[in-house]
Parts: structure tokens; sequence; C-alpha cells
């Protein structure tokens, strides 16, 4: 047959001479070749290299934390405002509002447009479009 196959060393049929048999030159790895690994292999699965990881971890801790804040002016009123952490902690809340209100907006609002929309609705969305004008431009 083209799939019978003659017995290694180890008691497992040859793949080889099975693959050559049926016209194919690629080896297909008997269980046991499956499961051998390089040595080397092995232990880099089992315990990572502790230089490279010292390295990886100095690098993330050496790096200077993102902060916008150092491109603002260093003097006036607005950049004062802008570094105050009040005035990021108000904007946080007012962009969770906003949120909000598109929910409120999408179930509620029965105009289609923003013009054909009740007073209510004009005014707070006028409202978020004022603050985060203002927040963009003293950023």
């Amino acid at each position: 047959s083209a799939f019978a196959a003659d017995e290694g060393e180890d008691g497992q049929a040859s793949s080889l001479q099975a693959s050559h048999e049926i016209g194919c030159s690629w080896k297909f790895p008997s269980p046991a070749e499956k499961l051998r690994l390089p040595e080397d292999h092995v232990q880099h699965m089992v315990l990572p290299d502790v230089e490279t990881m010292k390295e990886q971890v100095r690098e993330q801790t050496s790096k200077p934390q993102y902060n916008v804040a150092v491109y603002y002016k260093q003097k006036g009123f607005t950049q004062w405002i802008a570094r105050h952490p009040r005035f990021e902690q108000a904007t946080l809340v007012v962009i969770s509002l906003n949120a909000l209100w598109i929910w409120i907006d999408t179930d509620h609002n029965p105009g289609s447009m923003l013009v054909n929309s009740p007073p209510m609705f004009q005014s707070v969305e006028y409202f978020f479009c004022i603050y985060f004008t203002l927040e963009w431009s003293m950023r």
C-alpha cells in the first residue's frame, strides 16, 4: 500500500518513506517528532530571558509620560485654566453628560434637524458646542 511504512528505531512509522511512496516531497512529522523541540526552545518557552525583561521594564519606566501641557504657553490666564485639574475634571464631566445627552436627544428629539427641534434641545446642543469650542481654544 502507498501508506504502508517501515517502523523506525523508535517504533514509529517513517513518515518520510510514506510521503515518498505517494509521490510527495513534503515530510509529515510523526507524533514523536511533533513533541520534540530543541532544548533552548523549550527553556525559552518556559522561562523568559531575565535580562530582556529587565531591559524592557527600564525602557518603559524611563520613557517620559506624554503630557499635552508641555505645549501650552508659560504665561497667561487661559494656560492656567487649561492646566488646572478642575478644568480637566469639568471637561470629563461635560464629555460624560454629552454622551448621556446624545442618548436622550436620539430618543426624545422630535426634530430631524437642530433648527426644527424644540428650544430645550437647541439650547443644550449650543451649550455643548460653546463649551467644547472654548475648551479647544484654551488648549
